[in-house]
């Protein structure tokens, strides 16, 4: 066709004239932008209704989209005015109707704003790029979308977004627009034809067939052999040609078994490939070998037959553990090569038990023909198991470590992977297959130069996951390689999270927010979440009041612990803001008071950590529900175990038992949302480990077992090399979403003094991804990996229980060495900054991004792993009781310090970690205390691969010890027999071995007193310490007791939802005085401290000159 352009006008759409017509929206309201609140003439302004979700217009067909082309428009996206799921602006393309056509979509999902191009056919979607995008709402954003030369391309405001090839292409002519869930303008659309359309031809080459057909003959050409592998070569004639095939076979008790056959190799040429299907859009030049040359009894040669495109030889070793099978490849003409081989023959997907090649292909969940590239290949492994003879059989490919680079692999980009791995054959069966190079820039190759590339192949008469162990075993060299880093120990790194937690600002912040290194906001009581203006987000529920317990500091009590304690005895979200007119991710209601964030699972540990000091707890975790959310996605059985811990009753339990065993019987999902969560890619097996350390039942651990062998398989597996690196080694990133995305002004956040990274010699290992997790695969993609894998202590405790090394190795290595304070959120590019003490008061914020509210979650995780490796490594003889909390997404910890456990058959052994108790001139060294009055427990754990000297000394301040005495001190080591031995002058020494431990018990120190370490004050009357009342003339109104954990007073917490400024007047003597404070700003609520636990407190509130009827509470005795 020749070139042209067509200008559609959208305001002809309305009209429904000039070949228009509406698609969907007949209840939406579609006016011209003059008439619907201010746009220019000439522009349409769509808004759907909770009638008609969906206003779509489509235009009249053009002869420009026939052949290649160019879209240009006008877009302004309303930002989202309420909270919901998903919400889209759509430019149609090609678009034969709404059910057939391409979308160019800007979509908002969960406060998320992605840029999506999609392909839909016959009503089914399928995504064809899918990227975060920080786009501006209300403001007009110039668009442009190309199709040209089979790629499709999406630009705004001149800068391009997002590339994808394209060739299997859609023949619809017309163009349309519209919004789901969204409000949107639109300008006129200008539409240019570029040329014929690229791509809908066949390949240029015609490419070589595959030798098929019936067998006529086979002839055996030989064998070699290892210890573990045979490998046998027969020239097979079918009915097109003869080639070489290579049969696999692995030792057994009955000898050799053979493992698969029917492998074949194929050449993919063309300059017009798509990794989502190579096959369906590059030449196919399947490899017919001419013969075989074995070499000697380990190694042999298979050179294809004559090509004109190239020359290709493969040599197969069995002389290591597994197979490698080296490749050269030699094209005869300049072009685009990549080398396919499909492993072991193409089985149904019926047939398959279990398989894995990424995250998103685990269990039986078998995507599409897709390439995936090294970078989203959490283990470079393409493996599928199935049944043989009544046993499993598991088969696959492998990346050898010397063939992967030790690169930030993310940062390389979709384009410039160097292989690939796929779980389909082009038959669309089930088949490991690799091809190198990833199609891209690598696939580029110049005539006469030999590329060259090896791949191992592994196949074992057992299942996927032992396979998967053995590999990282034996061939990765897997193991706990991490160690402490920057002179913080774990038990530092707790201490430093606990500092950093208490800063506030310098200023007032009872009104405004002001910044500081930690984030906190005293009037919203919380820390502030970076992605919603004027908002506060709480990670955690109880991990501040157990630092608080652990450490016996009380200014972090009245400062943060009850505070946080308030927040979820109050607000209507887990995401907040006091301020009406801000929303939480669209949401405008979650400002208000008289409510709570979550139910039971958060809410229940919360009042089991207070060892019922604040019976409103109680009521309200058994009287609040959670909502789900996209966040907020619960096991059905969490919400019932949490209730039945709490109140013990035993109809709860059988409930809690009833949705487990339907849960663990439930079938898995066919396919898992990239756009989720890394946490919902499996069953819940944390609720599960949960369920069995409460019930004993082995049927919960066999399924926690069974689900988080499947998790670890998502945690990322790479070679560490020896050597130091100087990094950063790439430029600095920069997350510009704070201000591009509008969350808030970067002015109002802490001013950091650091303006760069610096620069740094390190071993490689210390910034090594192995052992790293992601916060979901999207985000993956644009973040990189995330720094707060609140799973790691769950993985140990369940390593524990099965004997598992390995799951042991993948916490450690999540853990030990990534951070010794906060890190901020994702890991971005090789560097160390955020791994230094004083990262999170010096910045940079840009670079691993300062999440606040994450902090507190940072700190439960390390304090529930610290606790639990000295719970495991002393096989169970260290154990402090602990509660199970539950928040959103992973953020789930167990927390400690509320009641006294045992030490190596001592009871009444209190958790104790004060800063400063112990110290042991060691930073590979970890310590956890315990006291019991007259004696003083120290477990000591090493992250060194070596023996560790300890020089043990604990603070005279602390410990009352007289100075030159020797005290009785047992030492047990690695769990072995009692030694006896002297501390004078408080200290000993002593040593721990390679990741041991060692034990010490010092006698008849003391008395040590700690104001935490004592039972609560009881109550005959629970019920007077609270009144929740929904019904006053002002509305809710709800008051409460808040016993403080040493019991020397309480707070009277009163809060009310009207939002009128309100006064409340508070009396301590029966009311014959009154005392009031009246808020000038929200939420109405007040704390007010009471030295006296006898003393009862009368309220009342008052607001718009009506008050409430006067209230009494009281902790009776």
């Amino acid at each position: 066709m020749t070139d042209g352009s067509t200008t559609l006008r959208p305001t002809e759409g309305v009209a429904e004239t000039a070949g228009w017509r509406r698609l969907a929206g007949a209840a939406a309201r579609w006016a011209n932008g003059d008439e619907a609140g201010g746009d220019e003439a000439g522009t349409v302004r769509a808004t759907a209704t909770d009638e008609e979700p969906d206003a779509y217009l489509l235009g009249p067909d053009l002869a420009e989209l026939t052949g290649d082309y160019r879209v240009s428009m006008r877009i302004k996206i309303t930002a989202p005015e309420r909270g919901r799921p998903a919400s889209s602006v759509d430019l149609l393309l090609n678009a034969v109707d709404l059910d057939t056509c391409y979308l160019s979509r800007f979509r908002v999902r969960n406060g998320v704003r992605y840029l999506t191009l999609v392909k839909r056919v016959a009503g089914v979607e399928e995504n064809l790029v899918d990227d975060i995008w920080t786009c501006d709402f209300d403001r007009w954003l110039d668009v442009f979308v190309a199709l040209v030369g089979g790629r499709f391309e999406v630009s705004v405001d001149g800068r391009m977004l997002v590339s994808v090839a394209e060739f299997d292409r859609l023949t619809g002519g017309a163009v349309g627009l519209g919004v789901s869930d969204a409000e949107a303008s639109f300008g006129a659309i200008e539409v240019t034809a570029v040329g014929a359309a690229a791509g809908t031809a066949p390949p240029p080459t015609a490419g070589t067939p595959r030798v098929s057909g019936p067998e006529l003959s086979r002839r055996d050409l030989g064998a070699i052999e290892g210890d573990a592998y045979r490998v046998e070569f027969t020239e097979v004639t079918r009915r097109t040609g003869t080639t070489c095939q290579a049969s696999v076979h692995v030792r057994d008790d009955d000898g050799w078994v053979l493992a698969g056959d029917g492998d074949q190799w194929v050449v993919l040429t063309g300059d017009a490939g798509s990794r989502r299907d190579l096959h369906a859009s590059l030449a196919e030049h399947w490899v017919a070998f001419a013969g075989v040359d074995v070499v000697d009894t380990h190694r042999a040669v298979l050179r294809a037959a004559a090509d004109d495109a190239f020359d290709f030889a493969i040599t197969w070793d069995v002389s290591e553990a597994h197979p490698r099978v080296g490749l050269e490849l030699t094209p005869k003409r300049d072009g685009r090569y990549v080398v396919g081989y499909r492993a072991f023959g193409a089985r149904p997907h019926a047939d398959v038990d279990e398989v894995l090649c990424g995250p998103l292909q685990h269990g039986r969940m078998v995507r599409g023909p897709e390439s995936i590239g090294l970078s989203e290949l959490t283990a470079p492994f393409s493996l599928r198991q199935h049944t043989e003879a009544g046993r499993p059989m598991t088969v696959g490919v492998f990346v050898p470590p010397d063939e992967l680079p030790f690169v930030y692999e993310p940062s390389l980009g979709d384009d410039d992977q160097p292989l690939g791995m796929s779980l389909r054959g082009d038959d669309g069966d089930v088949q490991p297959v690799l091809y190198a190079p990833q199609y891209g820039q690598r696939a580029a190759m110049t005539a006469g130069v030999t590329y060259r590339f090896g791949l191992g192949v592994v196949a074992a008469r057992t299942e996927l996951f032992e396979v998967y162990r053995e590999l990282l075993r034996t061939v990765y060299d897997y193991g706990r390689y991490r160690q402490n880093v920057f002179g913080a120990t774990l038990t530092d790194t707790a201490h430093n999270l606990i500092d950093l937690l208490a800063t506030g600002p310098d200023e007032d912040d009872s009104v405004e927010f002001r910044g500081s290194p930690s984030g906190w906001w005293s009037r919203a009581k919380g820390y502030i979440d970076i992605e919603n203006h004027r908002t506060v987000r709480a990670t955690t529920t109880s991990v501040l009041l157990s630092a608080h317990l652990l450490t016996g500091d009380d200014q972090l009590y009245g400062a943060r612990a009850r505070p946080i304690l308030e927040f979820h005895a109050s607000r209507n979200g887990y995401g907040w803001t006091p301020e009406r007119g801000f929303t939480v991710y669209g949401d405008p209601a979650k400002h208000r008071v008289c409510a709570t964030p979550f139910g039971a699972p958060a809410l229940a540990p919360l009042a089991a950590m207070t060892r019922g000091r604040v019976p409103a707890l109680r009521r309200l975790a058994t009287d609040r529900l959670d909502d789900e959310d996209y966040w907020l996605k619960r096991a059905p059985m969490s919400t019932p175990l949490a209730a039945y811990r709490l109140t013990g009753d035993p109809a709860l339990l059988r409930r809690t038992e009833e949705l487990a065993r339907e849960y663990v019987d439930s079938p898995e999902p066919d396919a898992v949302d990239p756009h989720d969560f890394q946490n919902y890619y499996v069953k819940s097996w944390v609720d599960l480990l949960e369920l069995y350390e409460e019930t004993g039942d082995k049927t919960y651990l066999d399924a926690a077992y069974r689900e988080a062998k499947r998790y670890v398989t998502q945690v990322f597996v790479r070679p560490v090399p020896d050597g130091t690196i100087t990094v950063p080694n790439e430029p600095a990133v920069v997350d510009h979403q704070i201000e591009l995305a509008g969350w808030w002004e970067p002015d109002e956040l802490y001013r950091y003094p650091k303006t760069d990274l610096g620069s740094d010699e390190v071993p490689r290992w210390v910034v090594s991804p192995n052992g790293m997790s992601f916060e979901a695969l999207t985000t993956y993609r644009f973040n990189g990996f995330s720094m707060n894998p609140a799973w790691a202590p769950f993985l140990l405790r369940l390593a524990a229980y099965t004997g598992d090394d390995l799951l042991r190795d993948v916490a450690h290595n999540a853990i030990v060495g990534r951070y010794t304070n906060y890190p901020g959120y994702y890991f971005r590019q090789f560097s160390v900054n955020h791994l230094k003490p004083r990262f999170p008061y010096e910045g940079p914020f840009w670079n691993t991004t300062i999440y606040y509210h994450h902090a507190p979650a940072q700190l439960g995780m390390t304090l529930d792993y610290l606790l639990a490796e000295h719970q495991t490594r002393s096989a169970g003889n260290i154990e402090f009781p602990s509660e199970f909390e539950q928040n959103y997404v992973w953020f789930a910890y167990r927390v400690y310090g509320h009641r006294p456990g045992r030490f190596y058959g001592h009871d009444g052994a209190w958790p104790w970690l004060p800063r400063g108790l112990v110290s042991t001139g060691n930073d590979q060294v970890n310590w956890v205390a315990a006291e019991a009055g007259d004696r003083v427990f120290v477990s000591l754990t090493s992250e060194s691969g070596a023996a560790e000297l300890v020089r043990l000394r604990l603070d005279p301040a602390l410990v009352p010890m007289e100075s030159g005495r020797p005290y009785r001190a047992t030492v047990i080591r690695d769990n072995g027999a009692p030694t006896e031995t002297w501390m004078t002058d408080h200290a000993l020494d002593t040593t721990v071995s390679a990741h041991g431990i060692t034990a010490v018990v010092v006698h008849d120190v003391g008395p040590i007193r700690v104001a935490t370490h004592t039972e609560p004050p009881s109550t005959t009357a629970p019920e007077r310490s609270y009144h929740l009342d929904d019904t006053t003339p002002i509305g809710a109104v709800w008051g409460m007791v808040i016993v403080a954990p040493d019991n020397s007073r309480y707070d009277a917490f009163v809060q009310a939802a009207t939002d009128q400024p309100a006064t409340l007047y508070w009396s301590t003597d029966g009311g014959a005085t009154y005392q009031h404070s009246t808020r000038d700003v929200l939420p109405n609520e007040w704390t007010v401290t009471v030295s006296d636990l006898t003393a009862p407190l009368t309220y009342y509130v008052e607001a718009g000159g009506v008050r409430t009827d006067p209230v009494e509470l009281a902790w009776i005795g």
